[in-house]
């Protein structure tokens, strides 16, 4: 009897997740995670469709916890019950939740393969909404390691699997997507009007969190296109969906998304105001699945404001959090992260240990985000260093393949300032034309600090790097490091 209540509770629980008593159950199914327990193992071999609730309730109460390694044990073994049993929707909802807990390590494969059978595994029971659900999610972590075309192969999946408004976060993801390789802005307007009719829908459908999806992806689109004016009004609006969730905590999420379009403007001051605020809540309200992208977030800026203590504090935090999840990937970001704050602080010789620790650590895995960074920072190892031709030899592998993100005009500035150890005024011209054309669209993130920068180099100034460099001027971390080496190597030559 009290595992069959407890499958029930489950299924009531979980259904509320996502409506107007989304705290409450949140609540709900952490206070009863011990007789959840209890039952997940009692009903082995039993009552699949039983099981497979209470282990969907565990792993709910995993994430609230940030328990990947728990949630995984929770899920694998039912998952297996259902193949046996040949339960088909049971299977989809199983592969489903595996696949989002895989995200949090650096599983890419297994993650993927999860997110994809249970697509499949929903349209053989016609399941529309899942086989959108599982697809977009497999979007976002295929384009978010650069295989884009598959990541939109799966996205337009999705899109035609079902009608709105449960395909609207494929159909967000697209137009972004599209965003991105129209260079010249010209479809903004289209774009933008489509995605604000897919947040009006969502929330229409009380489906606040996807709504918040779509306007993130909104911002993102306002930034690329330098439309100041949208960025505000759909701040004003990721404020407003706040407001009316329920759950505070998912409100402190938002807070967070406004951080970090605070901060990508050069206001890092305003935005270490958001996140500390936002942190708070979170921890009070139990979110630890966004409390280490606030802490990642939060080091950033204060990075950037030359606030080190507490940048070491809040990129300490993130790492053992991400240690005690078994997420591999994370720790490396956060070595990364605090190599880079220990550059800022003089600390050059812990700054190399922390970078040649991850370079060992990662021999022949696949380049990614994380990756290319990590190409960045032993390049800036080196030019700390004063070695041109451990510069050189650190940003080979961008010579031969496009780094992602901004890990390219990095790249492009330490290029110059390489150059000019060896007075190669060839070199340095040649990387300031690719870095000043990298950093001169208007929406580029941090352009402010970038262009600065670009400015100096341009005039080979000691002072004005040694201006940009100092405390009380906030900048960009990798910039600031930059502008630290070049003051010195670009003050011994007259401008």
């Amino acid at each position: 009897r009290h595992a069959a209540w407890c499958a029930a509770f489950s299924e009531d629980s979980l259904g509320q997740l996502h409506g107007g008593q989304g705290e409450r159950a949140s609540q709900a199914l952490e206070a009863e995670a011990g007789n959840l327990e209890v039952a997940w193992s009692s009903l082995a071999g039993a009552d699949v469709a039983g099981r497979t609730q209470v282990a969907l309730a565990l792993d709910q109460v995993g994430l609230l916890r940030g328990t990947t390694a728990r949630r995984l044990a929770w899920l694998t073994p039912v998952l297996d019950e259902a193949d046996a049993q040949g339960d088909t929707h049971a299977r989809a909802r199983l592969h489903m939740a595996r696949g989002r807990a895989r995200s949090y390590t650096f599983d890419l494969e297994p993650m993927v393969a999860d997110l994809r059978a249970a697509a499949d595994l929903a349209e053989r029971v016609g399941d529309g909404p899942l086989v959108a659900r599982a697809l977009t999610e497999a979007a976002h972590q295929l384009g978010r390691t650069g295989r884009r075309d598959e990541a939109v192969a799966c996205a337009e999946r999705a899109r035609d699997a079902c009608p709105a408004p449960h395909n609207l976060l494929a159909v967000a993801f697209l137009t972004r997507v599209e965003g991105s390789r129209d260079a010249g802005h010209t479809g903004h307007a289209a774009r933008v009007a489509r995605l604000w009719a897919a947040a009006d829908a969502l929330e229409d459908a009380a489906l606040a969190d996807q709504a918040m999806s779509v306007l993130l992806q909104l911002d993102h689109l306002m930034t690329q296109a330098g439309d100041d004016v949208g960025g505000q009004q759909v701040a004003a609006r990721l404020a407003a969906v706040g407001d009316r969730l329920p759950d505070k905590g998912r409100r402190a999420i938002v807070w967070v998304a406004q951080a970090r379009v605070t901060g990508t403007k050069g206001r890092y001051h305003d935005a270490v105001a958001l996140l500390r605020r936002a942190r708070a809540d979170l921890v009070r309200y139990g979110r630890s699945d966004a409390i280490d992208q606030c802490d990642a977030m939060l080091y950033t800026y204060l990075t950037n404001t030359f606030q080190l203590d507490a940048a070491f504090a809040a990129i300490a935090r993130y790492g053992r959090s991400k240690a005690l999840h078994g997420d591999v990937r994370g720790v490396w970001y956060a070595r990364l992260l605090e190599a880079l704050a220990r550059m800022i602080a003089g600390e050059l010789d812990v700054a190399a240990g922390l970078v040649a620790e991850v370079h060992d650590a990662t021999r022949g895995i696949p380049f990614d985000d994380v990756l290319d960074s990590l190409v960045v920072m032993e390049a800036l190892v080196a030019l700390g260093r004063r070695d041109r031709a451990a510069v050189s030899q650190a940003l080979a592998p961008f010579a031969v393949r496009r780094p992602t993100g901004s890990n390219g005009y990095q790249a492009d500035a330490i290029r110059v300032v390489a150059a000019w150890l060896d007075d190669d005024d060839d070199a340095a011209a040649a990387a300031l034309s690719a870095y000043e054309a990298a950093v001169a669209a208007p929406a580029l993130s941090h352009g402010a600090d970038w262009r600065a920068l670009a400015d100096a180099l341009r005039r080979r100034d000691g002072q004005a790097l040694a201006a940009l460099a100092a405390p009380e001027r906030p900048l960009h971390g990798v910039a600031r490091v930059v502008a630290q080496v070049g003051a010195a190597i670009g003050a011994a030559v007259p401008a």
